[in-house]
């Protein structure tokens, strides 16, 4: 069985898997939330505050495509 390759699929709210879980992970210091593997309102937050004060965009969406992962 190969390894996920995360980043594969854009992931945004309701969405939910593996990936969400790593995405979750990754994200714990932004505004940390329970690593579910549900891509819920807090991800949506921890997502939008990392594009924020990360990656320095005017106004970040709650969206995760490859580039954000």
């Amino acid at each position: 069985m190969a390894a996920p390759v995360y980043g594969e699929r854009e992931l945004s709210r309701d969405a939910k898997g593996p990936d969400v879980t790593e995405l979750q992970l990754r994200l714990g210091g932004f505004r940390g939330t329970l690593l579910d593997g549900d891509f819920g309102p807090g991800t949506e937050l921890q997502v939008t505050k990392f594009k924020k004060d990360f990656m320095g965009l005017a106004s970040p969406t709650g969206v995760v495509d490859r580039a954000t992962f």
